[in-house]
């Protein structure tokens, strides 16, 4: 009760990014349901769910110019919730929890949403400008704008972000199964550009007031 108790009143501290894994996994599950009732089920449609592959609710999210064009402007935001399986979504999952919790318990919830809705926006529009042929799910853009954030906060103040084994292991996964292929690292250079920026900012926010009154005479 006490470890059930306790997990609940961290997860209540850090809702956006909870809220966030919940919508993956919702989304992930739906989509893989929609996909089976309407594809046999067959080597392929399983392989495509472990190692990459994605349904109708899926595509209905994704991000490509073409939709664009036609005024599908929710896509800009959308095409960070789906995944193109279930490896693609346990890494992310892992991610999120070990390392944007951590971020949103030192920034908040409403700098925390904040950074990921700009990053999904901001790499939206540059992705569907500069890789016009393709079609992005790129959900991992949001953990590694939290990862940008964690890592500035890290070098700022490390005696309160040191990380366990298991947040290390979710740093080395995130960058070893991301970074694959030239429109990947774009995308993924993106999302950590814009949290390592917020956390630049957020920090020196943070910073000026406290020496503001380390330097006021009492």
């Amino acid at each position: 009760m006490n470890a059930l108790s306790g997990y609940a009143a961290f997860s209540h501290r850090t809702k956006v990014t909870s809220i966030l894994i919940y919508l993956w996994a919702v989304i992930f599950i739906c989509d893989t349901v929609v996909n089976l009732a309407v594809s046999p089920i067959t080597m392929k449609l399983l392989g495509g769910l472990v190692f990459g592959g994605y349904g109708p609710v899926a595509e209905f999210l994704s991000l490509d110019y073409y939709s664009l064009s036609h005024y599908e402007y929710w896509r800009l935001l959308t095409y960070g919730l789906g995944h193109t399986g279930i490896l693609h979504l346990y890494f992310n999952i892992w991610a999120v929890h070990f390392i944007g919790k951590r971020v949103e318990k030192q920034a908040g919830g409403r700098l925390t949403f904040s950074v990921l809705f700009a990053s999904y926006l901001i790499n939206g529009c540059l992705f569907a400008g500069l890789y016009k042929p393709l079609i992005s799910f790129s959900p991992s853009v949001g953990t590694f704008a939290l990862f940008g954030m964690w890592l500035v906060y890290h070098v700022a103040n490390k005696h309160r972000t040191n990380l366990s084994a298991q947040e290390k292991s979710a740093i080395i996964i995130l960058l070893a199964v991301n970074l694959f292929g030239v429109d990947a690292l774009f995308v993924h250079a993106v999302g950590f550009a814009v949290g390592a920026a917020a956390g630049l900012l957020h920090s020196a926010f943070m910073k000026g007031p406290s020496q503001k009154n380390r330097a006021t005479p009492q």
